[in-house]
This record gives structure tokens, C-alpha cells and sequence, in this order.
């Protein structure tokens, strides 16, 4: 118990995404970090699926077993964790029920609902959950344990791995991000308000809460079988196992018997991956509420910089943030302040950039992977007079529009969001203000493509 304990608090600052980094390279104990932070949810799922203890608990285990398993094997689910979890759990659940339909450690309403066939309510609207799947697995991950299940902001934190200070601006760019793609579903623009006449009804009351609307409707369309009051009970009277469950105790064993050599080597080249990701989340960081009020850390500026062709001769020219090489995935909130270069912005030293017109901020390497980023999402706060834009370029200053951004109204800051060209592949991003002549027209906070 003493060793599970242990590992427990030596890993729980990572996310289960590195958890996973770390057992497909042999530390086989990380995975009880994995065991703590969900065994509560998957013993709840099951009650409401068995009577009997003794089932769930053996269900809980093969749960998780078949988890750590996929997770070594180098298959590790995508998206939520925690929602893998609870669908292996319904499988497993609805695999004993066909095996002994009338089995007495069945709870009654689970039974019932096997035996109609497992079927989806269908007055649940599932536009939603269609919204849901467009998104990326890092903001399915975090609506379904923020909304659907309101866990604590520093469980979220932990669980996705970013700091606390950063979970609200992460709130509102998945909630962003899921409320126009629930509007591209139903064929609608991205709009400022969710009342104008295009919109269904169905659309208009989701969009109106979208929370509510979330809780509702996402667990039962993911998972079929949904007792959420009850499982809401169970899982806060639960707790996780003090020491390593059996399947885990037996491959913390096995481990334990790979020679030292090669288990040094593989988490050599384990810490290594992790600090090269953390490096490309570091522009992450999942942004930050864009008002720079709230912003304090300092882009390190390590060298001057002069890129090519030069975008301008404003003062305060080029000046580089890291150099060192390192792909920036697009999907990431990148900071304003990681910048590679930058020309005529304002504010130097903090981690909002303020624009003028014609100033210039350059981002280079962003990974935009094999499939086209068609979206863009900007933290903006207006400072000057209507009319100012962000102009997208890439690979030149000088390279046609791939897409344009308005800022917002001065003294307005929110997420905002254009289409773009569609793009996949490595490239160096250029953001440009357009406004009035010899003013500062927009603060940009934070971006990330989608």
C-alpha cells in the first residue's frame, strides 16, 4: 500500500495524457495516478447496472485492467478518459446481462433497459452530441468533466494538465468551439447572440443553455444506460482503492523484474518526449482570459531577430522569443507571447501584444497536421476606433489573406472566430493589424485553429 501511495503522489501532477506517455515506457505505477482519479466514477456507473458488490467490484477492476492494458499495448483512448471508462463499463455490463439475462445481481432498471435493447431515448436531440464529436479530445475531455460532471477545477486541471488560472479561458474556448459547431451542423454562420430567426427551436434552447443542455443530453446519447442521480451519490461516497488493485500490483511486478538497464533507457527516452511536448504546449498553455489586466508573465526575449523579407521598420523591431526549432501543434491555445519575432506591437514585456496598424506578429513552425484546419479562434479586446482587423498570412508577411478576424468593439475583449483557407502542413503563421493610421486598435491575448 505504502508503494501505491507513493506513486500516487509522485505522478498526480501529471495528466492522464503523460500518465500514459510514462507506462508505455515501463513506469507500469504511474497508472495508479489513473486508478485514484477515476475508480469513483466507474464503481458508481456499475451500481447502477449490478446489486450485488462483489460484481461491481470485479467489473471496476476488469474496467480499468483493460484500460492499463490498451494504454501499454501503445493504444491508448482518444478523447475523454473518463468517458472511455464508463462506455468499457456499460460493454462489460451489457456482456453479463446476455450471458445471464436473469441473473439476481442485476439492478432492475438496467435489466429492464437491456432487455428492451439497449435503446437511445429519442427525445434526446442529438445535435449536440454531433457538435461534441467535432471537437478536439482535449475539449471533450474538459466539457465532460467541468459540465456533465462538475468536477473541482484542480481535479480538471490535473486531469487535462494545465494550471488552474488557466481553466476559465479554456471554459470559454471549448464552449466556444462547441457553439459553432453545433451552428455549422444546422447550417449557420457564427453569430454573436443565439436568437436570430435561422436557428430551430431545438438549436435556440440548446445554444441558450448550453450547460444545462450538456448535463442532459450528452451522457445518455454517449452512454444509453443513464441513472445520473444515482450515480452522482455513489460516486461521491466512494473512494479509490489505498493500494494497487491486483491487475496493477501483478504488472507492477513484472516490471519490476526488467533489467535496470532498459528500464533506464526507455524512461530516458520517455522524460525526453515529455519535455519536448510540454516545450510545444508551453504555447499552449491554454490561454488566458484576454484582458491585460489579468496577464502577468513576460515573453523572454533571447536574441534579436530579423526575419525575411522584413515586414517593417517600426521601432521596436524584430525580436526573437525561443529559437529553438520545435513544431507548435495548431490546435494548441497559443500565447500571444510566444511569438518567434515581432514588429510594432506594443507592451513589450507582457503577455498581452498589443497591435497597431501594420505591425506584425510571427509564429513560426505550427503543425497543422494532415487534416485542414479550416477555423480560427483569437483572444481580442478592442482598443481603438470600428473597422480594425486581423489579417492571417502564412509562410510570408507578404502572402495572400488566408483568413480575417474583426477585433472587437473598444474595450470589449472576447474569443472570436473566422474561417480560413484550409491548411494542414508546417507552417509560419503571420498575424497583421489593419486599423487607423498611428493608433493601437487591438490586444491580442491567445489563438488556436480548429
Amino acid at each position: 500500500m505504502v508503494r501505491s501511495v507513493l506513486a500516487h503522489h509522485l505522478h498526480r501532477r501529471f495528466s492522464d495524457a503523460e500518465i500514459g506517455q510514462l507506462v508505455r515506457h515501463g513506469r507500469t505505477a504511474a497508472f495508479q495516478t489513473v486508478v485514484v482519479r477515476h475508480w469513483p466514477a466507474v464503481v458508481a456507473y456499475l451500481t447502477t447496472c449490478f446489486k450485488d458488490r462483489a460484481a461491481v467490484s470485479r467489473g471496476t477492476e476488469q474496467v480499468f485492467s483493460d484500460l492499463y492494458d490498451a494504454t501499454a499495448g501503445g493504444s491508448p483512448p482518444a478523447g475523454s478518459i473518463r468517458v472511455h471508462l464508463l462506455t468499457t463499463a456499460r460493454t462489460l455490463a451489457l456482456r453479463e446481462w446476455n450471458r445471464a439475462p436473469e441473473a439476481w445481481d442485476m439492478a432492475d432498471g438496467f435489466r429492464n433497459w437491456a432487455a428492451a435493447g439497449g435503446t437511445w431515448p429519442l427525445s434526446v436531440n442529438s445535435r449536440i452530441t454531433e457538435a461534441y464529436h467535432l471537437l478536439f479530445g482535449r475539449s471533450q475531455a474538459f466539457l465532460w468533466h467541468a459540465v456533465v460532471e462538475r468536477d473541482p477545477e484542480a481535479h480538471v486541471a490535473r486531469v487535462l494538465g494545465m494550471k488552474k488560472q488557466e481553466f476559465g479561458a479554456f471554459a470559454e474556448l471549448s464552449r466556444t468551439a462547441l457553439r459553432e459547431a453545433y451552428r455549422a451542423l444546422q447550417g449557420n454562420a457564427p453569430a454573436a447572440d443565439n436568437t436570430e430567426p435561422a436557428l430551430s427551436r431545438e438549436a435556440r434552447v440548446d445554444l441558450s443553455d448550453l450547460d444545462g443542455q450538456l448535463r442532459a443530453q450528452l451522457p445518455v446519447i454517449l452512454l444509453g444506460w443513464w441513472e445520473g442521480t444515482r450515480y452522482e451519490e455513489v460516486r461521491a461516497a466512494t473512494t479509490p482503492p489505498a493500494g494497487f488493485p491486483p491487475f496493477l500490483a501483478r504488472a507492477v511486478r513484472a516490471a519490476s523484474r526488467v533489467p535496470r538497464v532498459r528500464r533506464r533507457n526507455s524512461m530516458l527516452r520517455c522524460f525526453a518526449g515529455l519535455r519536448l511536448g510540454l516545450a510545444a504546449g508551453g504555447a499552449a498553455a491554454t490561454g488566458v482570459v484576454p484582458a491585460p489586466s489579468n496577464l502577468s508573465a513576460s515573453h523572454d526575449d533571447a536574441a534579436s531577430y530579423a526575419p525575411s523579407p522584413s515586414p517593417s521598420t517600426a521601432p521596436g523591431g524584430s525580436q526573437a522569443g525561443d529559437v529553438s526549432p520545435r513544431l507548435v501543434p495548431a490546435t494548441d491555445v497559443i500565447r500571444a507571447a510566444d511569438y518567434t519575432a515581432e514588429s510594432g506591437t506594443l507592451d513589450a514585456g507582457s503577455t498581452v501584444r498589443t497591435l497597431t496598424d501594420g505591425s506584425l506578429l510571427r509564429f513560426d513552425t505550427v503543425d497543422f497536421g494532415d487534416d485542414a484546419r479550416i477555423g480560427i479562434t483569437l483572444g481580442l479586446m478592442g482598443q481603438g476606433p470600428p473597422g480594425a482587423e486581423i489579417a492571417v498570412r502564412l509562410d510570408r508577411p507578404d502572402a495572400p489573406v488566408v483568413a480575417t478576424i474583426p477585433a472587437p468593439e473598444a474595450g470589449s475583449a472576447r474569443w472570436v472566430h473566422a474561417p480560413m483557407r484550409p491548411t494542414a502542413g508546417v507552417h509560419t503563421v503571420y498575424l497583421t493589424a489593419c486599423c487607423a493610421a498611428g493608433n493601437s486598435c487591438v490586444s491580442i491575448t491567445a489563438f488556436t485553429f480548429s
